[in-house]
């Protein structure tokens, strides 16, 4: 009898450890600290935003979910099976912004979610040419000078944290192509890109094919170069061996025998 009240109990303890992972009930927003920072408008989906720090918020990442998805969760799925990974990174923690101004959030958007988060933001979110977008996505670190006066002077009026720059053109076609980065805003007068390596890979294919088809050159940066130089061919060195002659290995005592047998 004890062993079935014990194993009940470490049931028990699952389920609610397992909602706690994935928090979906209606007081509980974890978006709702970043509405002002953002500019997030009034028909922000902040019911698909979920993270697994239940009730207190101290999740480490804000997950978008599709509503399918969202649905079965507040169905009660996770009572039923163990939820290990769900929907796209939105926002995550970062301690940088609290520690230095308690009044700025404490998570920035991330590149993963961000075409599901960018059509929402009516603050901190800016359109660039193809010019400014290139030094945004190549430069380590980019700085304001390098970019147009009008793109430059929003962006000094931003205070540390994330922001967003879109293409162009491509302010109403996020989801498809994805046209827009990820960026922060740091100390002095530069900022940087928040995107990983291979995605940038990726966005710089799409640029050079949308370059192409408005009859546009892209500027050459050192980070395109190197992206774009051939590898350079790896020689073989043989290691240097010395031929030594037969006699000069011969043993000493086979010699002397010789010599002596002459004499």
């Amino acid at each position: 009898m004890d062993k079935i009240q014990a194993r009940g109990d470490m049931t028990l303890s699952r389920r609610k450890n397992n909602k706690e992972m994935m928090k979906s009930k209606e007081d509980y927003y974890p978006t709702d600290p970043l509405i002002e920072f953002y500019g997030l408008s009034d028909d922000f989906p902040r019911l698909q935003f979920m993270t697994r720090g239940g009730p207190s918020g101290d999740g480490k990442v804000i997950y978008f979910l599709g509503k399918s998805v969202k649905d079965w969760i507040d169905r009660g799925l996770q009572d039923r099976v163990k939820v290990i990974n769900a929907g796209l990174k939105a926002f995550e923690r970062n301690a940088t912004t609290t520690n230095e101004d308690p009044s700025l959030p404490r998570y920035r958007i991330c590149q993963e979610g961000i075409h599901y988060v960018a059509p929402y933001m009516t603050k901190r979110k800016i359109s660039c040419s193809l010019k400014d977008f290139q030094i945004c996505l190549d430069e380590k670190p980019v700085r304001l000078e390098k970019l147009s006066t009008d793109t430059a002077s929003v962006i000094r009026k931003w205070k540390l944290g994330g922001f967003v720059v879109i293409l162009e053109g491509f302010e109403n076609d996020l989801t498809r192509r994805k046209m827009i980065l990820v960026m922060w805003r740091g100390r002095g007068d530069s900022c940087n890109c928040l995107v990983s390596k291979v995605e940038k890979e990726g966005i710089r294919s799409k640029l050079r094919a949308f370059a192409e088809e408005q009859g546009k050159e892209l500027q050459t940066t050192t980070e395109t170069t190197e992206a774009t130089a051939p590898k350079e061919a790896i020689k073989v060195v043989e290691p240097i061996t010395e031929t030594v002659p037969k006699e000069a290995t011969a043993p000493k005592k086979e010699t002397a025998l010789k010599e002596a047998e002459a004499s």
